[in-house]
């Protein structure tokens, strides 16, 4: 519950389903290239989450993966 800031590895390729659910104090989000897939409420209502960084090796974006955000400033792409 207080994690606030996620550095995801190079080696990891999918953001699994439900993986920082509800994790209302994340403020922001880094995702690697290597990263081509985000499942479905991977970052549902994770409310305090001001920014992501997206790959441009993204291929898909699960349901509801943002859902619940509310605080989003800064999305880069």
């Amino acid at each position: 519950s207080s994690l606030t800031e996620i550095t995801i590895p190079p080696s990891v390729t999918t953001i699994g389903d439900y993986s920082f659910f509800e994790c209302s104090s994340l403020i922001q989000i880094s995702i690697p290239p290597s990263v081509t897939t985000i499942g479905d409420y991977s970052f549902y209502g994770c409310s305090s989450l001001t920014e992501i960084s997206f790959p441009k090796t993204l291929n898909q974006i699960g349901e509801h993966a943002f859902d619940g955000i509310q605080n989003l400033k800064n999305v880069e792409i």
